[in-house]
């Protein structure tokens, strides 16, 4: 799972180093190749292999004679790009995608669960701040949605026959 905020540097070459603990988990789980495409809010969204055909599926139920929907399509495909990461830990950010979301040197890679998101440092910034305000209100009403017996249990608690 990707979770938390990870500052880190895109290089002359369009390049951004991986920090450590998020490629060791990419190494682990055989996250070597990424899809990356547009996000919302600017920033751009990465997919390990077996989440983008997830979200792949996902999107294949789409009617392509929609226009809105391809729309999307268009935007999600067209310029989604696949890239590797190499041993050193270093991920191309494909020049297209950088200007899209306007990258320069300093950006943050942010856990999302199943996939990343890479943003400009100073966007996520303004993100989390306009956004923080808000956070109780979003917990609130999003998590009464869920139901307790939908929520992963933790091992080893009350409910745990093990």
């Amino acid at each position: 799972m990707y979770y938390g905020s990870h500052p880190t540097v895109l290089d002359d070459k369009g390049r951004i180093t991986v920090p450590k603990k998020l490629h060791e988990l990419m190494e682990r789980s055989d996250h070597i190749t990424w899809y990356v495409t547009r996000g919302y809010k600017g920033c751009l969204y990465l997919y390990n292999l077996p989440e983008w055909e997830k979200l792949v599926s996902r999107v294949a139920a789409l009617d392509p004679l929609d226009p809105k929907a391809h729309d999307f399509l268009r935007l999600v495909y067209g310029c989604a790009m696949d890239v590797k990461v190499d041993r050193q830990g270093r991920m191309p950010v494909p020049a297209p995608l950088r200007g899209f979301s306007g990258l320069d040197r300093d950006v943050v890679l942010v856990g999302m669960q199943n996939h990343l998101e890479l943003w400009r440092k100073d966007a996520w910034e303004a993100y989390q701040e306009a956004k923080g305000a808000e956070f109780e209100a979003m917990a609130t009403e999003l998590l009464v949605r869920v139901q307790p017996s939908a929520m992963p249990r933790e091992k080893g608690g009350h409910d745990d026959e093990s």
